[in-house]
């Protein structure tokens, strides 16, 4: 099935595993080949933690909100 997956570059999304809470993170990497992307974000029970960076198959996220493209000047 030649299907395009539905995940870009700063989508936001939630990340499950029976191994862990929730994590809401920011899309960084998507590797079509193996078809898993790579997210940095929070896990939901510790909202105040540092920043993580996790690597999921697909199937275990969720798109919360395809986030529109921005320029931001810098300085």
């Amino acid at each position: 099935m030649d299907k395009k997956h539905e995940f870009s570059e700063g989508d936001d999304v939630r990340i499950r595993e029976g191994t862990f809470a929730s994590f809401v993170g920011t899309v960084v990497r998507v590797n079509d080949q193996d078809k898993r992307l790579t997210a940095v974000g929070r896990f939901e029970t510790q909202p105040d933690s540092d920043p993580h960076t996790i690597n999921v198959s697909f199937f275990v996220a969720e798109k919360l909100a395809a986030r529109a493209r921005e320029t931001h000047p810098t300085g």
